[in-house]
Order: C-alpha cells, then structure tokens, then sequence
C-alpha cells in the first residue's frame, strides 16, 4: 500500500480484497469489478487477492490475455502462514 488513511491530508485508500467470485467477475468483465480495477489503475484503490484465489477462479474459457489483463491490474499477496493465521484473527 502506497499511503494510509490520513497521511498528507489524502483521503484513505480504498482497498478491494477479491474472492474466487469476484476475480471470476472481473476476468468475464463484469463493470463493477471493472470500475474497481480501473480505480487502482488510477492509483485511487488497491486491489488485491491471494495466490490461491487466482487457482480457484481459472477458467480454461477465459482467454490467457484477459487473465493477463485483469491481473497486471491488482496485487497478488504473497503471505505465508503466518499472515494468514493472523488475517484470520488466529
């Protein structure tokens, strides 16, 4: 993340953590997720999903550059167990 709520007077970054649902939205170019995904171009939100996610949500109907695509636009976590348990709450 680039800036936190309240830094420098900029209004708080909004971030969109997508699930297997809304990655597979985004990759069929459903507008909302779309809109999500032009916002962190713009560097007004971050998106983000796990590596896992993006195994749930393959299609072999979706063409390798949509995936392409959609994911040059969002962050893919990379977080070990330890960051899990505590997202978790664990």
């Amino acid at each position: 993340m680039s800036r936190r709520s309240g830094e420098r007077g900029q209004p708080p970054l909004r971030i969109f953590v997508l699930d297997r649902e809304a990655l597979s939205l985004a990759v069929r170019g459903d507008r909302k997720m779309i809109a999500w995904l032009d916002l962190a171009a713009r560097g007004q939100a971050e998106v983000v999903t796990s590596p896992m996610t993006v195994v749930e949500a393959c299609d072999g109907r979706i063409t390798e550059q949509r995936w392409d695509w959609v994911l040059s636009r969002l962050d893919v976590a990379d977080i070990g167990k330890h960051q899990a348990r505590r997202a978790a709450g664990s």
